[in-house]
């Protein structure tokens, strides 16, 4: 039997883990305008749109205490 080359675990394969844990791909509705700011704003930074909603989210989330 021929040795298999694909499969298996290698360096780097899989989702990252960022600082909060493994990285979850999300669906939401959102308004155009919105987006079209945020695309604005994360273009502006240098970032993608998805860093840039990691930070809005880290940012509204870091304004709330634990408890609500």
């Amino acid at each position: 039997m021929a040795k298999k080359t694909h499969g298996g675990k290698r360096l780097g394969a899989g989702r990252p883990v960022g600082p909060d844990g493994p990285v979850i791909t999300i669906a939401a509705s959102v308004p155009g305008g919105l987006v079209e700011r945020l695309d604005a704003l994360a273009a502006d930074q240098g970032w993608s749109r998805s860093e840039a909603i990691t930070r809005a989210i880290r940012g509204l989330l870091g304004k709330r205490s634990p408890k609500g």
